[in-house]
């Protein structure tokens, strides 16, 4: 088994034996938010010595009651001899408002070089080494990654500080192009590694208490130990981002708002202040990738991850545009005073900002996500350093708040956070607000989420049949592929005739049908750990929609899960109709045998040529991928095809296996069984696993339920496994 990077893991407030005070703890039940407050004064400079009645915090504009209080500070040094004043012990009806000295804090620099030119790359060189080499501290822990044509970790997470600045020199050689691969390390010291032997969960809107936050860990919850550290790694953050990619596409922009995903929910249940430096030339966000960059936000603010953009272009050359500037933005002017109408403070001021208005769309997008998490955007200056030490002056000095809303219900809606102080020329920065979701499906619409539990509640007719088949197989990591296959019948979805124009032709008619489908994973513990779906819309010629219109329409897409228990579920919606199906299913996911052992069985009528020879993608065998369907009805004449893997089967001295395989057939309340002629494979392109696919013919069989059995024989090793199946034949 491949031994992942010790990594992150829970960090937080449990860390009992340097902070022996716990964090709010509420026994309700219910949502509980909390949130990041930076305060500063009319210079820009932080304020330290709020108490707890200086806040208010408004959740929809309704006033809340806040429950917890924290204040955090960097390390303060002290002169030889010198002593500290004892603090005064006030009183609150909320937490405790004793400083925490030290704080473990989670940095995390994202490079995207697929915007950033490479001229441009030497300037977030040189920032990002300086950054490490003045401003890293010991509790911090700190990972890189990379955005190119890739996404990939340079670093995990670690305090190393020579582990970070081997990582920066790996500088992408083409710009706005792929990344160079690297490896990682995790560079923990002993200190590090202890905190992270004593970690604990948490999450910015979490459900009330710790047993709540422990379950919202998901799949960490079935593991222990260091276990739990693997899983929480900068590897299985750049895993979720190509996971992601089944309903983020692959664009410039959205690949940029998919690392930016991927990283808030890997660090969604590790307490502490969490931050990523973005480091970008911006990107455009048209109307169509609205949804996405609202569905980012939400994620990261769930994730409670600030986010500080950096242009990575620098000082740019004034320009004259003819666009509309906004009253707001010479308003923000002329409320202004002295020096701050006129100097920049981290490379911009408020004439510099409204001088962009209308010809600054690339870095529209990167202010407005960092002003929604909690962040800021640092642009129009070639001295990024000034930038960054904003930045950290940020994330050792804040204000940590927490309350329960009034509004307890799961309804899907984005709701605003507002927090207030009560000092005269503060500013405040905090994050935006939160999508009011339970944890895993923060990337769906109010519209979806409400569809969700109309079907789940049954508060609306299933009128769409809809079939599914879950399927297992193994790994050689710890964990396990877990294959979701869907099937509808093509009667119950409605199509219409479309017109679709063809340049210098006449236009052609197109049968076009739209299904909005969302389908969750849920762990054990019932907390969803995969979220997958998007609108599939069929664009289908007269001839294609005649041929389908006589079976189904399937979709097919695998995940990697740790071994247990899970149910799946999926909501699909006919647009044009309205009409709405439920499917739900289970499975137990096993762990990697070190025997010999068969894959479940995948059945499917058909099969396409695969994309590549010799592709390692589930369900290809010699150059074709079968089609799996979930209904598993066959009509005479049907062609029947399987498929399964093998594991663990042992090799000749010449390198070769020796298995027979032999498939076996019997019709339910029969006892004639037939039994197909064995045959024996003696090659395989792989010492860790086979593929195994052939068809049969269902001519002359009579109708009714069947059980396919696949039986393999390992000659060498003198074992034997066998897999199970049912079908029908109508």
């Amino acid at each position: 088994m491949r031994k992942w990077p010790l990594l992150l893991a829970f960090l937080g407030a449990s860390l009992v034996a340097l902070y022996p005070q716990e964090p709010p703890s509420f026994k309700g039940g219910g949502i509980t938010v909390l949130v990041d407050v930076v305060v500063t004064d009319k210079n820009n400079r932080i304020i330290h010595n709020l108490k707890p009645e200086d806040f208010a915090i408004y959740e929809d504009d309704v006033l809340q009651k806040i429950d917890g209080f924290r204040v955090f500070q960097p390390e303060v040094r002290l002169a030889a001899g010198q002593k500290t004043e004892a603090q005064p012990q006030t009183p609150s009806p909320v937490a405790s408002t004793q400083i925490q000295v030290v704080k473990p804090n989670l940095i995390v620099i994202l490079l995207d070089y697929a915007t950033t030119d490479f001229e441009n790359q030497k300037l977030v060189e040189e920032a990002s080494t300086r950054y490490v080499q003045e401003n890293l501290k010991p509790n911090d822990l700190v990972a890189i990654f990379a955005l190119g044509a890739s996404f990939r970790f340079l670093t995990d997470f670690t305090n190393d500080r020579d582990t970070l600045l081997e990582a920066l020199r790996r500088r992408d050689v083409g710009g706005r192009s792929m990344a160079q691969n690297s490896g990682g390390g995790s560079g923990l010291s002993s200190t590090q590694a202890e905190l992270l032997a004593e970690a604990g969960t948490a999450s910015a809107v979490g459900g009330g208490g710790s047993p709540d936050a422990a379950r919202a860990a998901g799949q960490a919850a079935q593991a222990g130990g260091s276990e739990m550290a693997q899983l929480m790694s900068a590897e299985r953050i750049q895993n979720a981002f190509y996971r992601m990619g089944s309903y983020l596409a692959e664009r410039e922009a959205r690949s940029v708002l998919r690392a930016i995903a991927a990283i808030a929910r890997g660090v969604e249940h590790v307490e502490g202040r969490k931050t990523l430096i973005l480091f970008s030339q911006g990107f455009v966000v048209g109307g169509r990738m609205e949804r996405d960059l609202d569905q980012t936000v939400a994620i990261a603010n769930r994730a409670n991850l600030a986010i500080y953009g950096i242009d990575s272009q620098g000082l740019l050359p004034p320009t004259v545009s003819s666009e509309y500037l906004p009253p707001g933005q010479l308003s923000s002017i002329s409320s202004a005073t002295g020096a701050r109408r006129k100097y920049a403070t981290g490379g911009e001021s408020l004439f510099d900002r409204a001088r962009q208005v209308g010809s600054d769309l690339r870095d529209t997008a990167l202010r407005y996500i960092s002003g929604a998490t909690g962040g800021f955007a640092i642009r129009n200056t070639n001295d990024l350093h000034i930038g960054m030490k904003r930045i950290d002056d940020d994330i050792r000095s804040y204000y940590l708040l927490t309350y329960l809303p009034s509004n307890q219900t799961f309804d899907g809606k984005f709701r605003t956070i507002r927090v207030e102080v009560k000092r005269e020329g503060a500013s405040v920065r905090a994050r935006s607000g939160y999508q009011a979701v339970p944890a895993g499906l923060e990337t769906v619409t109010t519209e979806q989420f409400q569809m969700l539990r109309a079907a789940e509640n049954r508060k609306v007719p299933l009128e769409i049949p809809t079939f599914m088949r879950l399927d297992h197989f193994q790994t050689e990591k710890p964990e396990q592929r877990l294959l979701v296959t869907l099937e509808i019948p093509t009667p119950a979805v409605q199509f219409e005739v479309e017109a679709e124009a063809n340049p210098g032709q006449a236009a052609t008619n197109r049968h076009v049908g739209r299904l909005d489908l969302i389908g969750l994973i849920r762990d054990g513990t019932g907390h969803v750990v995969e979220r997958f779906g998007t609108p599939v819309n069929l664009h289908l010629s007269p001839a294609e929609f005649e041929t389908l219109n006589k079976g189904s329409i399937s979709f097919s897409n695998s995940f990697e899960v740790l071994p247990g228990a899970y149910a799946v579920e999926v909501v699909v919606k006919d647009v044009k109709t309205g009409k709405i199906g439920l499917v739900e299913n289970s499975i137990q996911v096993p762990g990697r045998s070190t025997h010999l052992a068969l894959s479940t069985l995948v059945l499917g009528k058909d099969v396409e040529k695969s994309p590549t020879t010799g592709s390692t993608e589930l369900l290809t065998f010699g150059g074709t991928r079968v089609l799996p369907v979930a209904r598993r009805v066959f009509t005479k004449g049907d062609k029947l095809v399987f498929f399964f893997d093998v594991y663990n089967f042992q090799m000749s001295p010449s390198n070769n296996p020796k298995l027979a395989v032999q498939i076996a057939l019997q019709r339910y309340g029969a006892k004639d069984r037939l039994t197909l002629p064995e045959y024996i494979i003696n090659q395989a392109g792989s010492t860790d696993s086979l593929s195994v696919a052939r068809y049969l013919e269902l001519e002359g069989l009579p109708v009714g339920k069947y059980l396919l059995t696949a039986n393999v024989a390992d000659r060498i090793a003198g074992k034997t496994a066998e897999s199970r199946t049912s079908f029908t034949i109508e």
